[in-house]
């Protein structure tokens, strides 16, 4: 009992120095979806809505590590065939803000992050069977990259507005027999709006 006791003691510091640096928050994000293949010139873009929940805990004073998760719908149009797919993505961005103007902050974040699939569905003209469109991969991985500006309230708490952009780095779809692309990867550009408290 008396090391549990101890245990707790030492790690209530700690605990008090993350909260201190920790800021947590919700965000809503309409976006612009395409798909990249190798066949340029067929695609057709699509809008789609992010939501999500962020962790940002602050390192250094201009440097912050950003995570969370977010579910993303993403989707666009090939020819006659249209994609959907919604997915679960964990961030691992780096924030860099410049100093204080006023109740404004400027800021650039970068970083990976994984998406996991939750659902998808592809839809064609009559011509092509259900059984040739396939799925969605499980895993995808994208790079993130995005600028914007904090506005601070009171109690340390922020509102922010940000524009990104997400680019596929590994494949977005399976391919079948009859369909089949040397390329194919999911994007999206939007404006994120959220707050940090």
């Amino acid at each position: 009992m008396k090391k549990l006791f101890f245990t707790i003691l030492l790690l209530c510091p700690l605990t008090i120095i993350f909260s201190q640096n920790l800021k947590m928050g919700l965000y809503i994000s309409p976006t612009i979806n395409s798909i990249n293949t190798n066949d340029f010139g067929q695609e057709q873009r699509k809008a789609g809505f992010n939501y999500g929940y962020s962790i940002e805990y602050q390192i250094t004073e201009n440097h912050s590590l950003q995570s969370g998760f977010e579910i993303s719908k993403k989707s666009g149009q090939i020819e006659t065939i249209n994609y959907k797919s919604h997915y679960l993505e964990i961030p691992l961005k780096v924030k860099m803000k410049s100093r204080p103007f006023g109740y404004l902050t400027y800021f650039a974040k970068t970083g990976p992050s994984l998406g996991i699939k939750l659902r998808d569905n592809a839809e064609g003209s009559n011509e092509i069977s259900v059984n040739d469109l396939s799925d969605a991969k499980t895993f995808m991985l994208m790079l993130n990259i995005s600028i914007g500006t904090e506005y601070s309230l009171k109690q340390e708490s922020t509102i922010y507005a940000e524009l990104f952009i997400k680019n596929g780095i590994t494949q977005g779809w399976n391919n079948t027999n009859n369909i089949s692309y040397e390329t194919f990867l999911m994007n999206q550009f939007g404006l994120s709006l959220g707050f940090l408290f």
